[in-house]
């Protein structure tokens, strides 16, 4: 465009200084184009070429201008198609992170049939690896005829037994007026098991103590059996816990050196906080089905963001925040 613009003002320089000071035609009667001169030939030619420079500058001009416009339409398409593009990708990248981060975040934990077969022996351990929550629990009761009572607590109510306890009792009159023998009647029963109590025939007062049996981790309820409507004794009741922990160390030795030790430290956990509710769904306002206490285990099933949904040994079932779990440690 440049070369155009200098041309044109030479040719126009041109045709301007060849017609200036002299004739460009000459006067009479002949045709025009014979009395032109040269000089009038070299300023009609000069004045032509500019003619046709300028033209053909406008025209490309012209064509630039439409040329820059199409140009610009094409780039704001391909521009807006692009930010589709672009776009489409980016919700496609974030539904894939929400994809992965919801699988990352939800972790189930199951046994396939060789581990559980293997893991069989610490599957079994957990269920026994109850966190008893008292030492021991004692009361008096007093017996006036009922044939079967329930043995009230102090601590729980009624009084919770576990397997392996040691009930201790004494017996003492109230008012009993009758024959000592008679009292051998008098039973203990936990889960079904019948336990004698009183086997002397010559005192009402009797001292012992029976080993409570069974397998079960869940807490069980104690009643006397009172067959003979007997009134008028007490008997002083202190129920111990041979081992609070009883279960929970063969449960963490099979955890820490079984041949599965590395399968299940990922499924086992440890509570590490004092006390933790145990919720119905993964919601603080959910309803509470449990209160468990620190060093109590649990089984993981499911992961959830901050929230993990347990089993404990007593099979009851919730969901707990994942920060008030730890690896179980020796």
């Amino acid at each position: 465009m440049t070369v155009l613009n200098i041309l044109l003002a030479l040719l126009g320089l041109t045709g301007t200084l060849s017609a200036f000071g002299g004739e460009t035609w000459r006067k009479g009667d002949e045709p025009l184009l014979t009395r032109i001169t040269r000089r009038g030939y070299l300023s009609l030619s000069c004045l032509l070429l500019a003619f046709i420079l300028g033209v053909t500058k406008e025209i490309t001009i012209k064509r630039e201008k439409d040329l820059a416009s199409s140009e610009q339409k094409l780039t704001a398409t391909e521009n807006r198609r692009l930010h589709a593009s672009i776009k489409g990708l980016r919700d496609s990248l974030v539904n894939s992170t929400g994809v992965i981060t919801k699988s990352t975040n939800t972790i189930v934990l199951k046994v396939d049939s060789l581990e559980s077969g293997n893991c069989n022996g610490i599957e079994q351990a957990f269920k026994m690896a109850v966190n008893i929550p008292r030492e021991y629990d004692d009361y008096v009761v007093h017996i006036y005829g009922q044939k079967r009572l329930v043995v009230p607590g102090r601590i729980t109510q009624p009084m919770e037994i576990y397997w392996g306890d040691t009930f201790e009792y004494t017996f003492f009159p109230n008012d009993y007026k009758g024959n000592p023998g008679d009292l051998e009647s008098i039973k203990l029963e936990v889960a079904g098991t019948i336990y004698r109590l009183h086997m002397s025939s010559s005192s009402v007062f009797e001292h012992g103590s029976v080993r409570i049996y069974g397998s079960s981790p869940k807490p069980m309820k104690a009643y006397i059996l009172n067959p003979k409507n007997i009134s008028g004794v007490g008997i002083k009741i202190f129920v111990r816990s041979t081992d609070a922990t009883r279960g929970q160390e063969e449960f963490r030795r099979k955890v820490l050196t079984g041949n599965c030790s590395e399968y299940a430290k990922k499924v086992y956990k440890v509570i590490n906080k004092n006390t933790v509710r145990l919720l119905s769904q993964a919601d603080p306002k959910s309803s509470i089905r449990s209160t468990l206490t620190k060093g109590s285990f649990v089984r993981v099933l499911t992961i959830v963001g901050e929230w993990t949904e347990v089993l404990t040994p007593e099979n009851r079932q919730g969901w707990i925040l994942t920060e008030k779990l730890s690896t179980i440690q020796g």
